[in-house]
């Protein structure tokens, strides 16, 4: 009989076979897995690599020791954070977040080898540390380095990478570009496709996955523009290109594309969408037409709105230049032939005006501008222009035509007239003022006071007659006489001015300026304006004040703005306006005014393409400002 010693070293010896078969068995695996293999025990700073792993990188096993820093020894220093990273979030998550991470080592022979490497934690301490974690290296050099050239060659195209690794699991691969055009930096979020859904516009998710599915299913091709959402600006337009990968049996495995930021051009196209509605609303408003036409094959289209200008139905329109000619009223079709002619030829633009004749007989006038397309040889070969009705605008223009030629002449007549009214006006007031001069002379002794109060009356009155006259006649000419511009300095004109006013009116008049400037117009025209504004300083002073004027100039620009101060009475402004009319005049009744002196200085001023107001008025006196040109 056999004891119970005997049966338990029996147990043990297969137990020891079947562990030696289970690693002769596991390293036959390893050796011709194309992966290679790790076993990491964290806490031990232990970690199993299999001689795939090594051979990877260029190394025997025999070469290198089971322990972390050996591959650490090896990482790109631009993926070793990053790595470290994805394991910590892995440890965080107790498993949830995959630990997938492409990374770069260094070969034994000094380039740089890419792999794909995949693992997870498999056993967990009772404090919730890792213990062991086991996964996989695959060498996706070729791959990467075609995706590194694909990056290359997109990148001038803000174009970015996407590989959907295994359609049956969420990672992918999302290029650097990629995260660039969506304002990341690269490995900022995980790539996921559970991420993409997240960046993926609400609007866009149904349409979106519907094509990826009839794509995956091989009934469609995946190209559609979607929005995703940029880290800092937004949403933003995409076009999404992908491409499936099949397995023998049909099956899809993979999915590779890239997203092309096209939301500058999806923008513009909207804008245009809209500048387009809106410019076919406005073209209905103003009842423009559009017609093209093929000069080479005399090939006349018409918009809708161009049959009705010419009242024309479209089913009777030949469509040929001819067919226009024939719509055009025969008075203007020589001209517009002409006009035609010069275009095509390039020597005048064709913007004119010209009748048609509707078969009803209504004859409308029509505005039309076109431009000529030529080709490398200067040859026409398109004529594209509109046409819109302006009947009524011309009526109203001839109208205008005509009102104004009559105002014209009603106004030459009346110049005339106060010309002639005003000279002939002269000789009776000299008779008058002469007779009853001689009157009194010869009569002296015999005139009481009431009769020779009656006598002055006539003479005062045949005085200011005189000066009316005079004023009217100096009005009249001011609107006739030839305005021949010229550069002069204006303190010419102050300064003979100031002194001609205060002989005249028997009170000095001081006359303060700076520098002036050189102006330009007629000086004897300016001199007028300044004489009549000076006049009215010392005509309208206060009777305890000696009369001042202060000329000063501003720069307006391209004139001169020229201010005449005076220290007056003042002028209330509610009359600012009125004292530039025809004998308004706001002096006392036995003033000499006649209120044609501020009408001149205005007609004069306006002749001069200036203008002129009463600026400042006060109880000190009033301010006239009015520009020139500069000289």
């Amino acid at each position: 009989m056999t004891g119970p010693d005997s049966v338990a070293e029996e147990e043990i010896r297969k137990l020891r076979e079947q562990v030696s078969f289970l690693r002769r068995e596991r390293a036959l695996l390893l050796q011709h897995m194309s992966d290679g293999y790790w076993d990491w025990r964290i806490q031990e700073d232990y970690e199993y690599m299999s001689p795939r792993f090594w051979e990877i990188f260029g190394y025997r096993a025999e070469e290198k020791e089971h322990r972390p820093s050996e591959w650490q020894a090896l990482i790109h220093p631009d993926d070793l954070a990053p790595t470290l990273a994805t394991f910590e979030r892995h440890v965080e998550s107790r498993g949830a977040v995959p630990y997938d991470q492409l990374v770069r080592y260094r070969h034994k022979e000094g380039h740089w080898v890419t792999v794909r490497c995949r693992g997870e934690v498999i056993e967990w301490g009772d404090d919730g540390k890792p213990i062991r974690m086991v996964g996989t290296h695959t060498d996706v050099t070729t791959l990467n380095e075609t995706r590194s050239r694909a990056e290359i060659l997109y990148a001038s195209a803000s174009v970015g990478i996407w590989d959907w690794l295994d359609v049956n699991e969420d990672k992918e691969f999302w290029s650097p570009r990629f995260y660039q055009l969506l304002g990341y930096e690269p490995g900022e979020i995980p790539a996921t496709l559970a991420n993409f859904q997240m960046l993926l516009h609400p609007d866009d998710h149904e349409r979106t996955f519907a094509m990826v599915t009839a794509h995956l299913d091989g009934t469609s091709r995946f190209d559609l523009e979607y929005r995703l959402k940029h880290k800092t600006k937004g949403y933003r337009w995409f076009r999404g290109l992908g491409e499936a990968v099949f397995d023998d049996a049909g099956k899809p495995v993979r999915m590779v594309g890239s997203i092309q930021d096209i939301h500058e051009r999806r923008v513009a196209v909207g804008q245009l969408e809209a500048l387009s509605v809106r410019h076919e609303l406005s073209l209905k408003a103003s009842g423009i037409g559009i017609w093209d036409w093929d000069v080479v094959n005399d090939n006349l289209l018409w918009d809708e709105r161009m049959f009705s200008l010419y009242g024309v139905r479209k089913e009777d329109f030949g469509a040929a230049y001819d067919a226009w000619v024939q719509g055009v009223h025969p008075g203007d079709r020589d001209e517009g032939a002409r006009t035609v002619e010069g275009a095509l030829a390039g020597t005048e633009e064709f913007n004119t005006s010209f009748r048609v004749v509707w078969p009803s007989g209504e004859v409308r006038t029509i505005r039309a501008i076109a431009t000529v397309v030529r080709d490398d040889d200067g040859k026409p070969l398109r004529m594209v222009g509109v046409n819109w009705d302006v009947t009524e605008l011309q009526r109203h223009a001839d109208e205008i035509g005509r009102a104004s030629e009559e105002l014209a002449r009603i106004n030459t007549e009346l110049e005339q007239f106060v010309y002639f009214a005003s000279h002939d006006l002269q000789a009776p007031i000299r008779h008058v003022t002469s007779f009853v001069k001689l009157i009194e002379e010869r009569l002296e002794t015999q005139l009481d006071g009431e009769v020779k109060d009656w006598m002055g009356f006539v003479t005062n009155g045949a005085h200011r007659m005189k000066l009316l006259v005079e004023d009217l006649l100096m009005f009249s000419r001011a609107g006739k006489e030839e305005l021949v511009l010229e550069s002069f300095p204006l303190a010419e004109v102050v300064g003979p001015v100031a002194d001609v006013v205060s002989v005249d009116r028997d009170r000095a008049l001081r006359v303060l300026h700076d520098e002036l400037p050189t102006v330009q117009g007629k000086a004897s025209l300016i001199r007028q304006v300044m004489q009549n504004l000076f006049e009215n300083a010392v005509k309208y002073a206060r009777p305890e004040v000696p009369p001042e004027v202060r000329v000063t100039v501003e720069d307006a620009g391209s004139r001169w703005r020229i201010h005449v101060k005076d220290n007056g009475i003042g002028i209330d402004e509610k009359f600012s306006e009125r004292i530039f009319q025809p004998f308004q005049t706001l002096a006392r009744a036995d003033s000499d005014s006649t209120g044609i002196g501020l009408a001149l200085c205005k007609k004069i001023v306006e002749r001069h393409g200036g203008e002129i107001l009463l600026s400042e008025s006060g109880s000190e006196g009033s301010t006239f400002s009015f520009t020139l040109g500069k000289g």
